[in-house]
């Protein structure tokens, strides 16, 4: 997993915010997709709930900002 991965996966919610906010605005798609594999490696682990929710409204937000 390299550091930015690491990052989305063990950061804050503020730290995933702001990675995938500023991915967004470069690559929409890669955005996407590392939103979606860090939510992969957060599945069925505790305690996780807020940093699922970030990533998951950071990954909407970079869908959205494909579709336009």
């Amino acid at each position: 997993m390299n550091e930015q991965m690491h990052g989305l996966v063990t950061g804050s919610v503020q730290h995933i915010t702001k990675t995938l906010n500023t991915l967004t605005k470069v690559s929409p798609m890669d955005a996407a997709v590392k939103a979606t594999a860090a939510l992969h490696c957060l599945q069925g682990q505790p305690g996780q709930e807020q940093r699922r929710l970030a990533l998951l409204s950071a990954g909407k937000a970079a869908l959205e900002a494909m579709a336009k």
